[in-house]
């Protein structure tokens, strides 16, 4: 018990406490993948499976690069099919909506202009601005999806021309993830903007809370 002590945590291993007192511990934050397998190339961390005969140094180098290149692929798969997804679900249901309001505001401002009546004209809660403003809001939602799938694609076609593995996956873990990231904000943004029975996914509370 006392022998474990630096190591042992009770909090949440996952929060910010935890890498504060890690810290403090003169622990390592190790914080994803291309990290922990560089750790197994380390003969200081890793030494001691070959002194108690668990694996040989080429084993240990045959599961480094088995690793590495697993997530190589495995980032890269993720990140095309978001771009797919992407392409052909979230942006066409994004232009579907965004031309639906337009419409409705269109139509709108047509019926301000070929009509005096006073029921459009004493409309207190001002319908024109409103729609005005969600026009603008899911067009500024959907560009965002398209900025950051753009700049998603790019960075694949940058790391397709990194051969070497270990700084491929670094660019991964350091770049694209990030965008990834970025791009399901901007898809998230944008599905709290369009009609249900025109998101083609399901949305999150459909996920929560099941029929």
């Amino acid at each position: 018990f006392t022998e474990t002590t630096p190591v042992r945590f009770e909090g949440n291993g996952y929060s910010d406490e935890w890498k504060v007192e890690a810290a403090k511990r003169k622990l390592p934050n190790i914080v994803d993948t291309p990290a922990v397998i560089e750790v197994l190339k380390d003969p200081k961390r890793s030494g001691f499976l070959k002194e108690l005969g668990v694996y040989s140094e080429l084993e240990l180098q045959s599961r480094s690069n088995v690793a590495i290149e697993r997530y190589i692929k495995q980032v890269t798969l993720e990140a095309e099919t978001q771009l797919e997804m992407v392409h052909t679900m979230v942006v066409p249901a994004g232009e579907k909506q965004f031309q639906r309001t337009v419409a409705v505001f269109e139509s709108l401002v047509a019926s301000r202009n070929a009509m005096a009546s006073a029921a459009l004209k004493n409309l207190g809660v001002k319908p024109q601005a409103s729609l005005d403003a969600r026009a603008a809001a899911v067009g500024g939602a959907l560009g965002a999806v398209l900025e950051s799938a753009d700049e998603l694609g790019n960075l694949l076609k940058e790391a397709d021309g990194i051969h070497d593995e270990p700084k491929r996956a670094r660019f991964l873990a350091d770049k694209v993830r990030p965008a990834m990231a970025t791009v399901r904000a901007a898809a998230d943004r944008l599905e709290g903007l369009v009609e249900d029975e025109l998101w083609p996914l399901p949305k999150y509370r459909e996920m929560l809370f099941v029929r």
